[in-house]
């Protein structure tokens, strides 16, 4: 059990002394040699930049595009505030609502 604990204290030590070297130093962990195995993971087949066509496309989706308030999604916002997610809370009387047992308090 001591030998266990005096092993595992050394391989700590190495570590941490490993970890403070590397903190000081330029270090990269990336190996540029493997590259060649990983081809198919580091490489792009198509193009970065997009053809006149995509752009085109793009440029008119983008034009298309509005920004005004639409009534319908500010009230489906409104009715989602009011579900705090507890499916008992589903028939909670709200102020909206007449409450049946307020003669019961």
């Amino acid at each position: 059990h001591q030998h266990l604990n005096d092993l595992l204290y050394v391989h700590f030590n190495l570590r941490l002394q490993q970890r403070n070297y590397f903190k000081h130093r330029n270090y990269d962990p990336i190996k540029f040699e493997v590259f060649h195995e990983n081809t198919n993971w580091v490489l792009e087949d198509e193009p970065t930049n997009l053809t006149m066509e995509e752009l085109e496309t793009f440029q008119n989706e983008l034009a298309a595009c509005t920004i005004q308030d639409n009534q319908n999604d500010i009230e489906l916002v409104e009715d989602d505030d009011n579900d705090d997610g507890d499916p008992s809370n589903q028939y909670e009387a709200t102020s909206e609502e007449p409450n049946e047992n307020e003669d019961l308090i």
